[in-house]
């Protein structure tokens, strides 16, 4: 990496209007306002969706660590970026094929049923109790559900808010776990998969959705890195909320292993749309600051995958020497190691803050 140290944004760096319309700069960080900073990453560009042939320059805030784009695509032209994006693809969790994926997955769903008030099938009940020792495993199907309590049978109904629903996979999860789930999303093609599963859905953002409507709880799963003002986002999440209710975010890693080591190649940075990646410290205390209590970060277990073979990838369409199966196999073990002990060493940081 490079780390060229100014303090005032721009100095020496110049940007023409990228091809998606025009830029805006920054100056300063989007989070704490800090001005001294040191260039993290130049020249990034779209490896994952090809949005276009732009380069991007990514700073870290000497201040709270966060780090982010700048200069960035304006308000207007900011879904240029999303041209080619999957949002609007249909989900479907492939059925598992064989006697012994059949039997696997009827012990995860033993564990999903108890711990989430599923009903699937096949279900061997002792399942919840072996995913429930191995922790690697039952902090990623604790993920699955996102964490989320159970809704008992007889319960008053119970209200989420996906934001950034994307074609509703995770709407049709929580109303499978007895959630009344609702939805919103910029991308008018994944709203409309929404609709035909008959989910509440709006276009647009958080001010979006009817003031009028209060949650029990409010998901962003890979959103808040894509949000110009995130701290501006938490305070809506914040105001949205029922007393009691919760918030849970998951976002790239910007201090994991695969990032310290695939460097411009980590399929985390995804310029231009990841405005903003926060290690957890900083995750953590925008959530305090928004007036979020009993902020948690929870681990992740395996979870590292997709995200370094995507890496790789990235690797080996710039050209670069790239990496062979046993290294990326030892990174993979090594990055789910290091999420199933501490939540703040994944690939990922998944984050929990409850409204008093």
């Amino acid at each position: 990496m490079t780390e060229n140290r100014v303090n005032q944004t721009g100095s020496g760096i110049k940007h023409q209007n990228w091809t998606g319309g025009n830029l805006e700069y920054l100056g300063r960080c989007p989070v704490c306002e800090g001005a001294r900073r040191h260039m993290a990453h130049e020249r990034l560009k779209d490896w994952v969706f090809d949005c276009s042939d732009d380069e991007w320059t990514l700073w870290r805030c000497e201040s709270c660590a966060t780090m982010y784009l700048d200069p960035r695509p304006d308000a207007a032209s900011l879904g240029f970026a999303y041209r080619n994006y999957y949002t609007h693809d249909e989900n479907i969790e492939p059925a598992p094929a064989g006697l012994l994926q059949q039997f696997i997955w009827s012990g995860i769903n033993g564990y999903l049923n108890r711990r989430f008030g599923l009903r699937r099938t096949p279900c061997w009940v002792g399942g919840y109790w072996i995913f429930s020792i191995l922790l690697p495993l039952r902090y990623k199907l604790d993920f699955y559900g996102r964490h989320l309590r159970r809704v008992k049978p007889g319960e008053p109904a119970r209200r989420l808010l996906d934001v950034g629903c994307g074609s509703g996979a995770f709407l049709d999860r929580a109303r499978e776990m007895g959630w009344s789930a609702t939805g919103v999303d910029f991308d008018p093609k994944a709203l409309d998969v929404c609709r035909a599963h008959g989910h509440e859905v709006y276009d647009g953002d958080l001010p979006s959705v009817p003031s009028s409507l209060r949650f029990d709880a409010i998901t962003l799963n890979h959103t808040l890195e894509h949000l110009p003002d995130p701290l501006a986002s938490l305070r809506q999440c914040r105001e949205r909320l029922v007393s009691g209710g919760i918030v849970w975010i998951t976002l790239p890693n910007p201090d994991s292993l695969g990032h310290r080591l695939l460097a411009e190649s980590w399929r985390g940075l995804e310029p231009p749309r990841h405005l903003c990646l926060f290690p957890a410290d900083c995750l953590a205390q925008m959530l305090r600051n928004t007036g979020f209590k009993d902020v948690k970060l929870m681990r992740r277990g395996v979870h590292s995958r997709k995200m370094l073979h995507e890496s790789a990838r990235i690797t080996r369409k710039r050209e670069l020497p790239g990496w062979s199966r046993g290294p990326l196999l030892l990174l993979q073990l090594t990055s789910d190691t290091l999420a199933t002990l501490s939540p703040s060493r994944g690939e990922e940081i998944t984050i929990v803050g409850h409204c008093g």
